[in-house]
């Protein structure tokens, strides 16, 4: 399981561990990436991708026998790097709640025209600017054949 927080990606295995440990992700000067897991002697990897550099890092875990563990990635890079990654972040997130604050709303005004106002789906989405189809997805209704 991974969960981003703070711009940091925390992966459990097992029942984690007491004391997270932290991953260290490093581009070199030839483009690899590379993998440490501090505190744990013998746990390294390299890899051409991030995604592969963290595969190789659970391989490498279980082969020192840890089974439950939690891992706290850090991914190096220079601070306006940083900064710009963070604030893209940010900013991906704060679009994902008004998405999903925009669709409750989608969904509560298609609800009212419906069944309040007696307004067909057809023309509830018309009078909300997206098509009926798009409608039927919003209240999760199967659309007529």
């Amino acid at each position: 399981m991974a969960i981003i927080t703070g711009g940091e990606l925390i992966t459990r295995v097992g029942k984690g561990s007491a004391k997270p440990l932290r991953l260290e992700i490093e581009r070199d000067e030839d483009g690899w990436w590379i993998a440490t897991v501090l505190g744990v002697e013998g746990v390294h990897t390299q890899a051409r991708t991030i995604a592969s550099a963290r595969e190789r890092i659970l391989e490498a875990m279980k082969a020192a026998d840890y089974s439950h563990f939690t891992l706290v990635e850090h991914v190096g890079m220079p601070a306006q790097i940083r900064k710009k990654v963070d604030a893209a972040r940010a900013a991906r997130a704060q679009a994902e709640e008004a998405q999903e604050s925009a669709q409750e709303r989608l969904r509560a005004a298609l609800r009212v025209l419906k069944e309040d106002l007696g307004v067909s789906l057809r023309d509830a989405a018309e009078l909300l600017g997206i098509s009926h189809q798009r409608a039927h997805q919003v209240l999760g209704e199967k659309q007529p054949a």
